[in-house]
């Protein structure tokens, strides 16, 4: 049973871990968000958030 639960949490991180370190999916993600005039800020507590070209905060 814990062979088996072991082996999902193995599988199920190499398979978000890439989707998270592919570069053609971030770049296509910047670009839209390029196309739509959005601004992102970090805040000093660590927090982002992003603003549209007409100064509404989106999320």
């Amino acid at each position: 049973m814990l062979k088996k639960i072991l082996l999902m949490v193995i599988l199920t991180m190499s398979v978000v871990g890439c989707e998270l370190l592919d570069p053609k999916g971030w770049k296509e993600a910047e670009q839209k968000r390029k196309e739509s005039g959005e601004k992102c800020y970090r805040r000093a507590s660590g927090t982002f958030y992003c603003k549209d070209k007409y100064g509404n905060r989106t999320y």
